[in-house]
């Protein structure tokens, strides 16, 4: 396995993506082979985690969603399948 592909087929949900933390283990997961989606309240910063993302190759989606929200919870997980598998 090549160390630097390990997160190859594998996708990451992200909450906090659109920044610190979040942003830096999105582009990491994503610049070792995982499809990322990432969830935030602010979409201009998920957006640009996006963009950060595919930057290093990676395939990013953004989900807007309030994670302490039971619903917007449940729909940041099914869309993520939906879209990334």
């Amino acid at each position: 396995m090549n160390e630097t592909r390990r997160f190859e087929e594998r996708v990451a949900l992200i909450t906090g993506g659109g920044s610190g933390i979040g942003r830096a283990a999105a582009v990491r997961l994503a610049s070792e082979g995982a499809a990322v989606a990432i969830a935030d309240i602010d979409p201009d910063s998920g957006k640009e985690t996006c963009r950060q993302v595919e930057e290093v190759g990676g395939c990013a989606l953004f989900v807007l969603a309030d994670v302490t929200e039971a619903t917007a919870a449940e729909r940041m997980v099914v869309e993520t399948v939906r879209e990334l598998g």
